[in-house]
C-alpha cells in the first residue's frame, strides 16, 4: 500500500504522461519516486508513440485553467442563442525544479504548452542515457580494434555491451548490473569493458560483424582473434553475469589457446589463401590471414592420442631441408600457426603445394635440442584430428592457414 505522497506522485505522473496506474508505479520505482526522473525515461521508452497523448494533455489542462472564465459568458452565449464565447486569456505555465538546466519544461504560454512539450519528448532519450549512467572506471573508452589490441597486451578479454538509449533493458543494465560492486570486481580481473551506443559507427560494426539482433547485447570477444566467444541478449542480474563470466575469470586468452602474431601485417601484406577455413578475422578489420584461433584445451584433453598412432608419420629428425620461406604477397603462399609442447607459438608462411614434410622439418628445427630425438607428430588443433601425412602437400592436407599442435609419439 503506498503512502499519500507516494500517491501524489503516481497521480501526478498520470497526469503528465497519460500511462496506466501500475505502469506509473513501476517507473516511478525504477527511478527512486523522482518524478521528473521518471516522466523523461517514460517518454524515451516510449518514443513518438505519447504524442497523440501529449496532445490531449495540453488540451485538457488548457481547458481546465480557462474553464472557469469561460463558464459564464458560454452560459449567457446559449441562453442568448449566440455560440461566440469569450476570448481566452493569456496564461503562463511553470515548472520549477532544483536543476533547470537539465531538460525541464522553460516557461511557455498558451499554445506554445504543446510545442514545448514534444520539444522536450524528442530530448527525452538522451536525456534518459544519462539517467543511470555506466560507472566510468569499469569503462576503457576506446574504439574496438583499440580495445582489442590493450586487451591482447594485457592478457584479457573483450567484453563489450552495445545499448540503445530508447531500450529500458539498456538502462536497467546499468543501474543494476554494472554499478554492482561485484561485476566491477570481475570484469576488471578479467577483461576490459566498453559501452556503444547505437547508431554510432563501432556499435553498427559490432552489430553486423556479429549478427546482433537486438540490443541491448553484451559480447565475450577473444582479443586476439576477435572470436566471439558468448553472447547474452537483454537484462542480466548480477548472479547471472558473474556465473556467465566465471570460465573467462580463471581462463585468460593465453590459456584459452588463441595464437596471433604480435606485429599485425598490413592488408597489402596479408595472402591470398587469408579466407581458407580454420581462420577467424578480427572485429575491426577482416584479414583472416593473419589470424588463426588455436583451442589448446579441446586438442590437449579431448583428441583420441595413442603412442605408436600413424607411426609412419612420425618425425624425429628433418626428413628434408626446410626451404626458404616465401614472401609476403605470393599468390601461391599459405599462413601456417604451430604450437609447441613447451606451450611457444609460431607462425610462418609456406607455398600450399609444398609436402608436410616441410612443416615437419620446421618444427623440429623449432625444438630444443635436448627434445629433437623424440618422435612426433604433427595434427590440426581440433579434437579428433587425424595426424598430418607427410606425403600430402599442405593444401590438400588442409593445413593450410590452419593451426597445429605439436604431440610427443612416445607420451607426454
Amino acid at each position: 500500500m503506498l503512502d499519500e505522497s507516494k500517491t501524489e506522485l503516481v497521480s501526478n505522473f498520470v497526469a503528465v504522461t497519460g500511462a496506466e496506474g501500475a505502469d506509473a508505479q513501476d517507473t516511478l520505482e525504477a527511478c527512486g519516486w523522482r518524478l521528473e526522473d521518471a516522466v523523461q525515461l517514460y517518454f524515451a521508452a516510449h518514443g513518438e508513440s505519447s504524442l497523440e497523448t501529449d496532445e490531449k494533455l495540453a488540451r485538457r489542462l488548457q481547458a481546465e485553467a480557462t474553464g472557469g472564465a469561460e463558464q459564464g459568458p458560454q452560459r449567457a452565449g446559449a441562453q442568448d442563442g449566440d455560440e461566440i464565447r469569450a476570448a481566452i486569456p493569456q496564461m503562463t505555465d511553470r515548472l520549477y525544479g532544483s536543476q533547470p538546466h537539465q531538460g525541464h519544461l522553460h516557461p511557455v504560454s498558451g499554445g506554445g504548452f504543446l510545442h514545448e512539450h514534444v520539444r522536450r519528448m524528442e530530448q527525452a532519450p538522451q536525456a534518459a542515457a544519462m539517467m543511470f549512467p555506466c560507472p566510468d572506471q569499469i569503462l576503457t573508452q576506446l574504439p574496438l580494434s583499440e580495445l582489442q589490441h590493450r586487451a591482447a597486451d594485457e592478457d584479457k578479454w573483450v567484453v563489450v555491451n552495445v545499448q540503445e538509449v530508447e531500450e529500458f533493458d539498456s538502462h536497467a543494465l546499468n543501474r543494476d548490473l554494472w554499478s554492482n560492486e561485484q561485476v566491477q570486481a570481475a570484469l576488471a580481473a578479467s577483461s576490459l569493458f566498453n559501452q556503444y551506443y547505437v547508431p554510432t559507427s563501432e556499435a553498427q560494426r559490432i552489430s553486423t560483424f556479429y549478427s546482433v539482433e537486438r540490443n541491448p547485447v553484451i559480447i565475450v570477444l577473444d582479443p586476439i582473434t576477435g572470436q566471439q566467444m558468448k553472447q547474452v541478449v537483454g537484462q542480466v542480474s548480477p548472479e547471472a553475469f558473474i556465473s556467465f563470466m566465471e570460465p573467462f575469470m580463471s581462463n585468460p586468452p593465453s590459456g584459452a589457446g588463441a595464437f596471433l602474431s604480435k606485429s599485425m601485417r598490413p592488408a597489402s601484406e596479408q595472402t591470398p589463401g587469408s579466407g581458407a577455413a580454420g581462420s577467424r578475422p578480427c572485429a575491426e578489420e577482416q584479414t583472416a590471414g593473419d589470424v588463426v584461433v588455436v583451442d589448446d584445451t579441446s586438442a590437449d584433453d579431448e583428441a583420441d592420442i595413442r603412442p605408436g598412432k600413424a607411426t609412419a608419420d612420425a618425425c624425429s629428425t628433418p626428413v628434408e631441408p626446410l626451404a626458404e620461406e616465401p614472401p609476403a604477397g605470393h599468390e601461391r603462399s599459405c599462413r601456417v600457426a604451430l604450437r609447441l609442447p613447451d606451450g611457444r607459438r609460431l607462425q610462418r608462411r609456406f607455398l600450399i603445394d609444398q609436402p608436410v614434410r616441410q612443416l615437419l622439418s620446421w618444427a623440429w628445427s623449432e625444438l630444443p635440442d635436448s627434445t629433437r630425438d623424440r618422435p612426433f607428430e604433427l595434427k590440426e588443433a581440433k579434437p579428433g584430428a587425424a595426424p598430418l601425412l607427410s606425403s600430402d602437400s599442405i593444401e590438400s592436407s588442409g593445413a593450410a592457414n590452419s593451426a597445429l599442435v605439436l604431440r610427443w609419439v612416445d607420451g607426454p
